[in-house]
């Protein structure tokens, strides 16, 4: 409930008599961009808000139909991106409130969005061909479970399976591109302050 709420929330919806027309406001809403379809991300920075609100009503007392929260494919990019998400927060927030459809390429390099959501489809194909269950289920039959995935994906054992090392393999893509959006956005930052230091 609280995921597709906050979908409602990004989108601008107004209705005249006879026809209902839907207006999209954020950037991350913005499907259709250059023929390139983004929706990946929306779901996946989404479901992140959707788990930190989550959070703040368990611990409000306050639930919705079960207790026990249940993950959705989404959640399983925040060992990739979680960090990324998180640091970024107040500006992706203003994105997904703006007008601008273009803010979120601004901000973080139309081709770096690109690149992030093609690899969450990656990762979407990797879930849907049954792999993700098998490397899962191969961690927790090694005693793994409660290990962080973002330190044991750089385990170079021969002793996992090849989906396991698979598993391992993009979420260190996974990682390794945030790093470099992160890295793209703080040099534009500074590039911005160097020049409002020359205006000065």
């Amino acid at each position: 409930i609280v995921h597709e709420m906050l979908h409602a929330v990004q989108t601008n919806i107004f209705f005249d008599e006879k026809v209902s027309k839907m207006g999209i406001r954020s950037s991350l809403n913005y499907k259709l961009y250059l023929n390139r379809d983004i929706t990946p991300l929306n779901e996946v920075i989404n479901e992140y808000f959707t788990c930190k609100i989550a959070e703040r009503m368990k611990n409000d007392g306050f639930l919705i139909n079960d207790d026990k929260y249940k993950e959705a494919i989404y959640y399983t990019l925040f060992p990739m991106f979680g960090d990324f998400i998180e640091e970024n927060l107040q500006d992706i927030i203003t994105c997904c409130m703006s007008d601008d459809k273009d803010l979120i390429f601004k901000m973080f390099g139309k081709e770096n969005i690109f690149k992030i959501n093609n690899f969450i489809k990656k990762m979407f194909k990797f879930e849907k061909s049954g792999e993700l269950y098998c490397a899962k289920f191969e961690i927790e039959y090694r005693g793994h479970e409660n290990d962080d995935i973002r330190t044991l994906a750089y385990t170079k054992s021969r002793e996992w399976s090849k989906t396991g090392r698979n598993y391992f393999k993009l979420v260190r893509e996974g990682r390794k591109i945030a790093k470099e959006v992160q890295e793209y956005k703080n040099n534009l930052l500074n590039s911005e302050l160097s020049d409002d230091e020359i205006e000065i």
